[in-house]
């Protein structure tokens, strides 16, 4: 009998995304989205402190209900921040130049009002998300195609954590 193989996230074709808003809207998309393969709800958030502190979570879409924010200032010194695709939701009565600035922000890929249609959204966002990691270039390089000398280019994060203080933590990262 074959060994099991244990699935590699890396290899998931689903998008990971962030639900922000009031918490009975969040709990229908998440409802919704949660029987969809093609996303990953990964957090969500009712308030914008929390909601701006999720961010490190590296989601690749959030679908953000403007409604938690006081007002469009906040909203778009929220999506300055943000580092990937941004679905909003407005109220019908913003100002148009605030729509304006909304629009313009790198991080703003779909801007929407009132109820929307959820299936229709995330079929936007699926395919909107999916071109974009393929426009990406990518920082994973096989070992293989290395030659002797060259080194592996792009980011690498390496974290060391341990709750006891005392224990080498500093050693270990200077290293």
């Amino acid at each position: 009998m074959p060994p099991k193989t244990i699935p590699n996230p890396a290899d998931d074709d689903s998008i990971t995304i962030l639900l922000a808003g009031p918490p009975e809207r969040i709990n229908a998309w998440f409802n919704k989205l949660q029987m969809d393969a093609r996303f990953r709800v990964n957090t969500f958030s009712t308030d914008p402190q929390d909601l701006e502190s999720k961010l490190g979570y590296n989601p690749e879409a959030i679908l953000l209900d403007t409604s938690i924010f006081t007002g469009p200032e906040q909203v778009i010194q929220f999506l300055t921040k943000a580092q990937c695709a941004v679905y909003l939701i407005l109220p019908r009565e913003m100002k148009e130049e605030s729509i304006a600035q909304i629009r313009d922000l790198p991080s703003t890929k779909g801007v929407f009002y009132g109820d929307v249609n959820l299936t229709e959204v995330s079929g936007r966002i699926f395919a909107e998300v999916k071109a974009l990691r393929n426009q990406a270039p990518s920082l994973e390089t096989p070992h293989s195609v290395l030659r002797r000398g060259q080194t592996m280019g792009g980011l690498r994060v390496i974290t060391v954590w341990n709750r006891a203080g005392g224990v080498g933590k500093s050693t270990i990262s200077a290293s």
